[in-house]
C-alpha cells in the first residue's frame, strides 16, 4: 500500500469460482472523479481466466466491464502477472486524470 491509497474487501464470496475485483477510487473532494474496477473471471471448465476493466469519470455511473480476448491458463497466472496488470490499471487511471484535468 502506498501513502494516500487504501484498499478494502467489499463483497466476500464463499464461491471460489466467482470473480475477484479490485475497485479503485482516485477521487478527491475538489478534483476530478476517477474510478475503476479490474476484475478476474474464472472459467473452471477450461481452466482459464481473463482480466477485464471498467473506468468511470462519474461516481454514480455503472460502467460495463470490458474483457480482452486474452485468456490465461491457471498455471500461467503468476503473482508477477497479477501485480503488473494491477499496477498498469492504476497507472492508466492516473494518466486519464492528468489528460482530462
Amino acid at each position: 500500500m502506498a501513502e494516500g491509497f487504501f484498499g478494502e474487501t467489499v463483497d466476500e464470496q464463499n464461491d471460489a469460482s466467482g470473480p475477484i475485483s479490485l475497485d479503485v477510487n482516485l477521487s478527491e473532494d475538489d478534483g476530478p472523479s476517477r474510478q475503476g474496477r479490474l476484475q478476474v473471471r474464472f472459467d473452471l471448465d477450461k481452466h482459464t481466466c481473463g482480466f477485464g476493466k471498467s473506468t468511470s469519470l462519474r461516481p454514480h455511473q455503472r460502467p460495463q466491464i470490458i474483457f480482452d480476448n486474452r485468456h490465461y491458463k491457471f498455471d500461467e497466472v503468476t503473482e508477477e502477472l497479477v501485480r503488473e496488470t494491477a499496477e498498469q490499471f492504476v497507472l492508466d487511471l492516473i494518466a486519464d486524470i492528468c489528460v482530462n484535468a
